[in-house]
């Protein structure tokens, strides 16, 4: 069993990256897009979440829409 990166733990990791792009549950990647950035994330996904207002992250990876969803 392979032990998730520790990005994958942070709790910016519920939305997604307005950076590079990457969804609501997936690890930023690099400039190019060809690696993941697997200890950090991108300092505006920090941002997004915040200004989301910090969306629940009990399930790791739920999708941006049942967040949405779940505010309403």
């Amino acid at each position: 069993m392979t032990t998730p990166p520790p990005a994958a733990r942070l709790p910016q990791i519920a939305v997604g990256c307005p950076r590079c792009g990457a969804a609501a549950g997936a690890l930023c990647t690099s400039h190019g897009g060809a690696r993941v950035r697997r200890n950090d994330t991108h300092v505006g996904r920090r941002a997004a979440w915040v200004a989301a207002g910090r969306p629940d992250t009990s399930s790791p990876g739920r999708s941006a829409a049942a967040a949405f969803e779940k505010g309403r």
